[in-house]
């Protein structure tokens, strides 16, 4: 009997280890795709907008304040939309993901044009006072516009970008496709640390003062012409 009790001990540890792990390894999972999400919806924003800053501006215009192709608000807003919307996508609501992802992104873009304006010395990233098809233009930090095209872009990140990083990690598997997200992650936040902080602290060039250098102009109080 006490035998018995033993083995039945040691098999329900043993179940709660192989629980542990499959948890953890799902967990790592999740985050690495959340990690890929982040760095392909910078990229996607950087195209976006170096296509609208083309025929906005009739120039082709380096838009963000890092070395790479991405750009910040869009790292961090491709991890809120994935987060506020993938329980729509979930339960199969495309409309729904488009309304969420519009609303939460429009509500990150004031935000954070609101704080860069009135607390960073009145810098602007965007304005759209100053751009083509600005209907409903809040203090130049959200328009109609904006919305539409964040909703549209929420629905490119969750229908192509998600699947396709699933995809992916099925091809390379777990362990390939986990260190390829890290380590592009990790580079581009050490793009995002450098620019925001160590090139003050060392006192060498930033990345919009090199593109600014080359006639690439990224901040919006900096257009010229």
């Amino acid at each position: 009997m006490r035998a018995h009790k033993d083995s039945m001990a040691i098999k329900d540890k043993y179940k709660r280890i192989k629980m542990e792990i499959i948890m953890k390894k799902d967990f790592n999972n999740k985050i690495a795709i959340l990690m890929g999400a982040a760095v392909l919806s910078g990229v996607v924003g950087f195209v976006y907008e170096t296509i609208f800053y083309l025929f906005n501006n009739g120039v082709l215009t380096k838009r963000g304040g890092m070395f790479g192709p991405w750009i910040t608000i869009y790292v961090f807003g491709g991890i809120l939309l994935f987060l506020t919307s993938y329980r729509a996508y979930k339960n199969k609501h495309p409309l729904l993901v488009f309304v969420i992802c519009g609303l939460a992104a429009a509500s990150l873009e004031f935000a954070a044009g609101y704080y860069l304006y009135n607390y960073c010395g009145g810098v602007r990233m965007w304005d759209y006072s100053t751009e083509i098809i600005n209907f409903g233009n809040i203090g130049g930090y959200v328009c109609f516009r904006s919305f539409w095209s964040f909703g549209l872009l929420g629905l490119f990140l969750m229908y192509v970008i998600y699947p396709f990083l699933l995809k992916l990690r099925t091809r390379m598997g777990d362990k390939k496709f986990n260190r390829l997200a890290l380590i592009m992650f990790l580079v581009l936040m050490l793009d995002l640390v450098y620019n925001a902080y160590l090139c003050k602290a060392f006192g060498t060039i930033s990345a919009p003062e090199l593109y600014h250098n080359t006639g690439w102009f990224g901040i919006v109080s900096e257009y010229k012409g």
